[in-house]
């Protein structure tokens, strides 16, 4: 089952993502998805963990952002330079 983000949700995660180094992409297409789509994020896991840890912050709490994200860990995959994490079970929504 996957869960559509809402608007404030989705730009908030982009603007935290792109803030940490990271490229945010709304409709990425993991392993084992066979061409459903989901919400990822690309870079070094430097950028990687400064995301997470600003995505737990407290400001975020009445957008669920922290719920909506960790409840189901990302998936990590390599991309020969970068790294991927992505969530299958959250679209990228409207």
């Amino acid at each position: 089952m996957t869960i559509p983000m809402t608007a404030p949700q989705r730009a908030a995660f982009e603007v935290l993502a792109v803030d940490a180094g990271l490229e945010f992409r709304k409709a990425y297409s993991g392993r084992h998805m066979y061409g459903s789509t989901c919400i990822a994020v690309v870079g070094d896991e430097e950028a990687f963990w400064r995301f997470a840890l600003t995505l737990s912050d407290d400001r975020f709490d009445s957008i669920d952002l922290v719920e909506l994200f960790w409840e189901e860990p990302p998936i990590r995959d390599n991309m020969a330079r970068d790294y991927v994490w992505y969530w299958p079970h959250i679209e990228a929504g409207e």
